[in-house]
């Protein structure tokens, strides 16, 4: 089977067990994940299916496993919202993991959130001392006399 550059053999085998006559499958090689691995089928259809699965994996430069598929097309489109790309986005998963180890990433960033916000309000000098004017205690003065009488 071959796609773009990539070619997939299919191999028809027979396989003795003692004096028997043996059976016949169809022999698919699959290298997609790195090392050679033969998957085996009983009908010719099914293993031409999965040899143009694979031959199409390898010519799309991707190693990854069919199985897989769905998972890393959620992950992929979970992405896209962020606009990070994934090898940037997995760079700083792996090294934020190797810091916290498991299940503490998120948490981590909850934390860092509440504490550094990066939304404060804008307010002016006179804002902020009108608020604080406002405040029942907060007069000028008002803590002074507790401060330098011990009494509070």
């Amino acid at each position: 089977m071959k796609r773009g550059n990539s070619v997939v053999k299919i191999y028809r085998v027979t396989k003795h067990k003692g004096k028997g006559k043996g059976y016949e499958f169809i022999q698919v090689t699959n290298h997609s994940e790195g090392y050679r691995k033969p998957e085996s089928f009983f009908d010719l259809k099914t293993a031409e299916r999965r040899a143009g699965e694979i031959a199409q994996l390898l010519a799309g430069g991707t190693s990854r496993p069919p199985d897989s598929e769905p998972s890393y097309g959620r992950a992929i489109e979970l992405l896209r919202e962020t606009g990070v790309p994934s090898e940037l986005a997995a760079g700083h998963f792996t090294r934020a993991f190797k810091i916290l180890g498991d299940g503490r990433v998120i948490e981590a960033a909850e934390f860092f959130a509440q504490r550094n916000p990066d939304r404060l309000p804008t307010k002016t000098v006179a804002q902020v001392v009108a608020e604080l004017l406002a405040q029942p205690g907060s007069a000028p003065g008002a803590n002074a006399t507790s401060q330098t009488c011990g009494t509070d």
